[in-house]
């Protein structure tokens, strides 16, 4: 999904001095939106990734809590990551990577469930 990039600070630091608070809400409204629509066309048993490239709980955990909640019929994946990679998984199982060799960013696996 579009985002604020908090992720990629590290290659672009003017992300820092061009990004405002009104424009993390207004990203994470589009997110919002692009998640809900492409959740319209999964079919069940069909799985939908949900990615940005931002460390922001605005635009990660706090779309993807609301969107469980507005949608019982998705649940989530467990996603392996490699020994290497240094990540952590939130209390809804989307994945943070904060490793020193790459850029930050989130990732959520969800899968379409009968219910």
């Amino acid at each position: 999904a579009p985002c604020s990039g908090f992720g990629v600070i590290r290659k672009k630091p003017e992300v820092l001095y061009n990004k405002k608070i009104k424009n993390v809400q207004e990203l994470a409204k589009l997110q919002w939106d692009i998640l809900n629509s492409a959740a319209k066309v999964v079919k069940v048993g069909g799985t939908l990734i949900y990615s940005t490239c931002t460390i922001l709980n605005k635009e990660n955990i706090e779309n993807i809590t609301r969107f469980l909640q507005k949608n019982p019929n998705f649940e989530v994946q467990k996603v392996d990551i490699p020994s290497n990679v240094s990540g952590s998984f939130d209390k809804v199982g989307g994945l943070n990577i904060f490793d020193d060799f790459l850029d930050g960013f989130y990732m959520v696996k969800l899968k379409k469930i009968e219910k």
